[in-house]
């Protein structure tokens, strides 16, 4: 991930299933407290070596790009996903444009002093 920004801390989901472990990545939101923005939530932008993302699998059997949300009910939202094999294991990685909805921020600015906190510890 190559931040344009200040990248916000960043989040990992993951579960081993019967089949493949499933890893999803995404950078975490901001929230700005105080001020005329004050409960305003910003994603970090960045933008994605897919050369080197698909690197970090020994073999990469898929690699699919979702564009925008399925639908209302799709926590995801856009991503881009690989499936393959690392150290023996089987792997479905998802690295997200946004944070799902149901994480709470990881960075805090305080808009009257522009300090910040890290949210996630």
């Amino acid at each position: 991930m190559h931040a344009f920004d200040v990248l916000s801390p960043i989040g990992c989901h993951y579960h081993q299933t019967e089949r493949f472990w499933e890893v999803t990545i995404f950078a975490s939101r901001t929230e700005i407290v105080g001020g005329p923005k004050d409960g305003t939530q910003t994603s970090s932008k960045f933008s994605l070596d897919l050369q080197g993302v698909s690197r970090l699998l020994d073999d990469v059997t898929e690699m699919h790009w979702q564009a925008l949300p399925l639908d209302g009910d799709d926590d995801l939202g856009p991503h881009i996903s690989l499936v393959g094999r690392r150290a023996g294991n089987e792997v479905w990685l998802r690295i997200l444009a946004e944070a799902p909805p149901r994480f709470e921020p990881g960075r805090i600015i305080w808009a009257y002093d522009g300090t910040s906190e890290e949210a996630w510890k």
